[in-house]
């Protein structure tokens, strides 16, 4: 396991970028190849099997899913869980811009744009939310509460977006 930006190995047991070394194939080595995934690996033993071989500890994750908000990785994946969680939102949606729109160099702000199952108190879910996902991602979202079909309007695409990043957008203009 390795960090994702420095690419150092990671102590055991840390979450990092998964990479494979083989020295004893024929044909081409492989020397620390990204395989693309975050998890987290284990050299004791199994406690299921009792095999004494190194393993994943965790389900891995695409590295390539994530994304960097105020010099955090953050996977949107463990916001989808923070969210889906909490029980009380249909849909979410998660949009990642700049505080001040016209400054390339304006801190990026997190806002989590959520569409509440009926009954529910904005308040509460708002407040719950926010802690949860500051918790899991490290940066404190904006919540934004709007209508279902603002988020995803099944008419007009087949597939909601989940993650909007508008400071990519600013990069290419």
């Amino acid at each position: 396991m390795v960090d994702p930006e420095s690419r150092e190995p990671l102590p055991r047991g840390q979450r990092g970028l998964a990479v494979l070394t083989h020295l004893d194939r024929r044909g081409t080595v492989l020397l620390r190849y990204a395989l693309g995934d975050l998890t987290a690996q284990s050299h004791a033993q199994c406690p299921h099997c009792g095999a004494w071989t190194d393993r994943f500890t965790e389900l891995p994750s695409r590295a390539d899913d994530l994304i960097k908000v105020r010099g955090m990785l953050i996977n949107p994946a463990v916001i989808a869980e923070a969210v889906l969680r909490n029980g009380h939102v249909d849909e979410y949606q998660v949009v990642i811009d700049r505080e001040d729109e016209g400054d390339a160099l304006s801190m990026d702000r997190m806002v989590l744009r959520i569409a509440l199952a009926s009954g529910t108190s904005e308040r509460s879910v708002a407040a719950a939310l926010v802690e949860e996902v500051k918790r899991a991602t490290g940066v404190r979202p904006e919540i934004e509460t709007v209508s279902i079909t603002d988020i995803f309007d099944p008419d007009r695409s087949l597939k909601s977006r989940r993650m909007i990043d508008r400071r990519q957008r600013e990069a290419t203009e």
